[in-house]
């Protein structure tokens, strides 16, 4: 019996699980075992429209167990600790032995690691804090809203500019944007981490004027005064804080001797597999990968582990690599939208904003739960 262990419920671990198990169905001596400690599955973009009242929250969940193909053995509990060199994993005190490892946990957000911003902010990476910025942003009419990124990398990195910029257009919808001012902080030394996408958002940013200062790296929040501090001592004064939490790798990687500094799990960026055993991959936010903590490119990557693991079972000798394939769908407001796709030998193209690329956004909801969850294209 060959065991194929898969750690994390979101996009990579659910998807990742279907595509092994539609490619070893009629296989009997092969245990494909995914954990998931959450009963339902949330499509994380559709928070960021929940944030501003543009999305209904029953839309956003489906019960995990339905998703799955029925070769895949779920566990909804969570795994405590990974023995890399004895090939086993621990959940509530119960050993697992793998074959293969597929490491899909995700990151954490971690705002104790910047004084005065946990309990003093609102951000939309999570149900509750959506629902809690929701709730706020329906009774603000006046005052100085501060948006931005407290450190790097971070989820979807495209999310804080759209919210920005989806605020400033509901705020002019409803007449209150000259009540209001906006002001975006970014940690580098532009808007974006993209740079052939900075023009295109920086003239949204400029035309709608919106405030933006780079390079602010933050050192604390000063809740008394309402103020974010920079390294340097510059200071943001706010009404309504919208920053987005640093974003480490989960404890357990870190725990196992796979993790960098930031508890990200080292892997090589082809393959997939972690440099120092050739069992474990890791997939999507988990991993340090030069590419986008994003739904999309759990999803490419996906396929790569998928056929690997699958040919090494059956001992097929050939292996596909990952090219580093992303795609950011990016709402600028207006009924407007980019959609960038680009891998590690192309900068992204296609940089037309759109309604049909705004459409396309609004309606992945959809497509999602209907195909790519079951590892089809």
């Amino acid at each position: 019996m060959k065991n194929i262990v898969i750690i994390g419920g979101g996009t990579g671990g659910t998807v990742v699980a279907n595509r092994l198990a539609n490619r070893l169905y009629d296989q009997k001596d092969i245990s494909i075992t995914l954990f998931a400690p959450e009963k339902n599955h949330i499509y994380q973009p559709d928070l960021l429209f929940l944030s501003l009242d543009l999305s209904d929250p029953r839309r956003m969940f489906r019960d995990e167990q339905k998703l799955l193909n029925k070769k895949v053995n779920l566990i909804q509990q969570p795994v405590d600790a990974i023995n890399v060199d004895n090939k086993f994993v621990i959940s509530k005190g119960k050993k697992y032995a793998y074959d293969y490892l597929v490491i899909a946990t995700g990151a954490r957000l971690v705002p104790d690691l910047i004084p005065g911003l946990a309990g003093n902010n609102n951000h939309f990476y999570d149900y509750s804090s959506a629902m809690q910025l929701r709730d706020k942003l329906r009774g603000f009419k006046k005052g100085v809203i501060v948006t931005g990124v407290a450190d790097v990398p971070y989820k979807c990195p495209p999310a804080p500019l759209e919210f920005t910029l989806l605020l400033d257009y509901k705020l002019r919808k409803y007449g209150l944007r000259s009540s209001v001012d906006l002001t975006y902080i970014y940690p580098i030394n532009s808007i974006f981490t993209i740079q052939n996408v900075v023009p295109i958002l920086q003239k949204e940013y400029d035309t709608r004027n919106i405030a933006y200062k780079t390079f602010f790296i933050v050192d604390h929040v000063d809740p008394e005064k309402h103020e974010v501090v920079a390294m340097d001592g510059e200071t943001v004064k706010y009404d309504l804080l919208v920053l987005i939490p640093p974003h480490r790798g989960q404890q357990i990687i870190s725990d196992a001797g796979i993790g960098d500094e930031g508890g990200w799990m080292s892997v090589d960026k082809y393959t997939l597999q972690e440099k120092n055993h050739e069992e474990i991959y890791g997939i999507g936010d988990a991993t340090n990968l030069p590419v986008s903590k994003a739904g999309s490119v759990a999803h490419f990557q996906s396929g790569v582990i998928a056929n690997n693991i699958s040919n090494s079972v059956l001992g097929i000798d050939e292996k596909i690599n990952y090219d580093g394939s992303t795609m950011c769908m990016t709402e600028i407001g207006y009924d407007k939208g980019l959609i960038l796709l680009f891998d590690y030998s192309h900068p992204p193209y296609g940089l037309i904003p759109s309604r049909l690329n705004h459409l396309a956004k609004v309606f992945y909801l959809d497509y999602y739960f209907a195909n790519m969850m079951y590892g089809l294209p």
